[in-house]
């Protein structure tokens, strides 16, 4: 049996191959060999071109379809209009990334059609912008890339970091692609889930009272090529994520964009995080913005003062221009002095700013507001850590534990441990807690204005000593378990590991030593790092000081391990005579011998027996040392 022939797939006609045609036919006389001879073709070409065939594709697809644009319309062809659309049509033609001659010609067509009395092209409503954009030009190239591949594309980030500002510059960008423009709705000003199809219709000029405003909107931007900009989706982030997903299933050309704390969450979805700015560009944002506060002020990008404003406000750019607009009535040295209570320095905003965005305080409010109270209580007690934290740490400090570093007063809120990872992976989705991966161990941290704020809320709610306590006794259990791993094939990871979190372990060494807190504690951390401070050489300030504050709080009750350690720190990290290294040594050898620790027993013997040999080469009771040292160690079994 003979199959039959598979029926040929037609091919899709071009569209601008049915404009030409169309075009073309408005002028007599304009013949296809004409045309061909105006433009400089090969009249085949030109054939192929009014067929929609290949001609019409490819890298000089573009610049052929402009020539014959420029061409109708010098013959009187195409009205003004007429030869906008066709330009627009143009432009949305591929190649379609980063701007192209052809596109600046595009560009300069339009805008003189544009000039023309009667002839304005109105393409978008984005809001003009009375300040220069600074900086972000990498984020701009790869988020006009991204529209390339993507329907929606959505840009996150934690409040403050830029997202409206960088997806209307894009837009801006991108007007060109769009035959049907670019159009913007601003949602945060919205609080029912119904306005947001209401207020992206009422940009198009549709009438919502009439019928279904959805209905409406997709009819009218079924066929259209546009882009459209959703601002500030985060508050009500379940009816944008419907409307959004409905619109890109009933209108087929249609591609959004939206900024939000959080992703949408739904299909075909691409996410892109928005960076604090490089700090070379916030220096120059904060110059920027200071020389409109003070146009007698001579700043440079290179100053030590800006650079450092600028990186402890975490290259947010709202904090940095609020930080900049100061200088009309401080000095830099008043705003570096005051960036410890920047949500009091950072108050007052430009008029005409939306309310959130006028104070750094409104800012962080305003996400914390939108959080469950169960997030709520772990964004507070996450800023009981400094300089970042591990899920373990996490687990183990803020929730209820057993073990009694997690044990909560009972007036005050509960967080179970089966809670922590999943309510801190949606303070990460919403632009809260930012994660790294490091050494293949994932650490979180918090910008340091989220910190801030949240060490607010944190005494706000009467749980500052709680999770201190929680936090010291933590990081004493993380210093005495590091004793053994420090001494093991393992050592190169815990050194990086108690590194990261050198910031807390000097947070928590300072809680204990505070008036009215736990000297015990205190010592008890000082001396499980014992080991880390003499091989760390890069921490021995903090070694000294600590070493020195340990020893003055040492009472005769302090555990005998303890005792030793602390005894023996003096001689590794602080400046001693080698009198002074020997008794120590010798005092440090007695604690550990009442603490039955043969493992630290060894090693204070052969360090003794080493230091009597130094001051006297031919010490018996030196030799004698390390002989002992030697038993102890293979009685020991430790491969250290």
């Amino acid at each position: 049996m003979t199959a039959k022939p598979r029926p040929r797939k037609r091919e899709q006609r071009h569209p601008f191959a049915q404009l030409l045609a169309q075009y073309r036919q408005r002028k007599p006389g304009l013949t296809q060999t004409r045309l061909a001879e105006l433009a400089g073709y090969d009249q085949a070409i030109l054939v192929r071109m009014c067929q929609g065939k290949k001609d019409l594709t490819g890298p000089s697809g573009r610049e052929r379809v402009v020539r014959l644009i420029e061409i109708l319309a010098n013959q009187g062809a195409l009205s003004s209009m007429d030869e906008a659309n066709a330009l627009l049509l143009a432009a949305s033609m591929p190649p379609l990334f980063e701007p192209q001659p052809v596109e600046a010609q595009i560009i300069q067509r339009l805008s003189r059609i544009g000039d023309r009395p009667g002839h304005y092209i109105r393409r978008t409503n984005l809001p003009a912008q009375v300040t220069n954009f600074i900086g972000r030009a990498q984020e701009v190239v790869e988020i006009r890339r991204l529209l390339n591949e993507t329907r929606l594309l959505t840009l996150t980030g934690a409040g403050g970091c830029g997202k409206t500002r960088l997806a209307q510059q894009v837009a801006a960008d991108v007007l060109i692609r769009y035959i049907n423009g670019v159009w913007y709705a601003e949602l945060a000003a919205l609080t029912q889930p119904h306005q947001i199809v209401e207020t992206v219709a009422r940009i198009f000029g549709l009438s919502v009272a009439e019928r279904d405003a959805f209905e409406q909107l997709a009819e009218f931007l079924r066929d259209r090529h546009v882009l459209l900009v959703l601002d500030n989706c985060e508050h009500l982030i379940d009816a944008a994520a419907s409307c959004v997903l409905m619109l890109l299933r009933a209108c087929p050309r249609l591609t959004i964009l939206t900024t939000s704390r959080e992703a949408l969450n739904i299909d075909a979805e691409t996410t892109w995080r928005v960076p604090p700015m490089h700090i070379d560009e916030a220096t120059h944002l904060f110059v920027y913005r200071a020389s409109a506060a003070r146009s007698d002020l001579q700043l440079s990008n290179s100053d030590a003062k800006v650079r450092d404003i600028c990186q402890r406000l975490d290259g947010m750019p709202l904090a940095i221009e609020l930080a900049a607009s100061r200088l009309h009535g401080l000095s830099l040295d008043d705003i570096v002095a005051r960036l410890g209570d920047r949500f009091n320095l950072l108050s007052g905003g430009r008029r005409g700013a939306i309310p959130r965005h006028q104070t750094l305080r409104a800012l962080i409010e305003w996400s914390y507001e939108l959080l469950n109270e169960p997030e709520r209580i772990l964004l507070r007690r996450l800023a009981v850590f400094v300089g970042g934290w591990t899920l373990e740490m996490a687990e183990l400090i803020v929730s209820e534990e057993a073990n009694g570093v997690g044990k909560s007063e009972s007036s005050l809120a509960k967080l179970q441990r089966a809670d922590v990872m999943p309510l801190l992976l949606q303070l990460v989705s919403k632009s809260l807690v930012v994660l790294d991966s490091v050494a293949g161990e994932t650490r979180y941290y918090y910008l340091e204005t989220i910190r801030q704020f949240g060490h607010t809320q944190l005494i706000a709610h009467g749980e500052h000593e709680m999770m201190g306590r929680r936090h010291a006794e933590a990081y004493r259990q993380l210093a005495w378990r590091s004793e053994q791993a420090l001494r093991s094939r393992e050592q190169g990871v815990w050194l990086q590991k108690l590194d990261q979190d050198f910031s807390n372990f000097q947070t928590a060494v300072a809680w204990s030593f505070e008036t009215g807190h736990d000297a015990e504690l205190g010592n008890s951390i000082v001396a499980g790092l014992t080991f880390f401070l003499i091989i760390a050489m890069t921490r021995l300030a903090d070694a000294q000081r600590w070493s020195r504050l340990a020893l003055s709080h040492m009472q005769p009750d302090t555990p005998a391990k303890t005792r030793g350690n602390l005894l023996l720190l003096p001689a590794w990290v602080d400046t001693l005579s080698l009198a002074q290294v020997i008794n120590a040594n010798r005092a440090a050898l007695q604690c550990f011998e009442e603490a039955g620790d043969i493992i630290n027993l060894a090693w204070a013997a052969g360090n003794l027996g080493r230091f009597l040999l130094k001051r006297d080469p031919l010490s018996e009771e030196g030799q004698r040392y390390l002989d002992e040292a030697l038993i102890l160690a293979k009685h020991s079994q430790h491969e250290w």
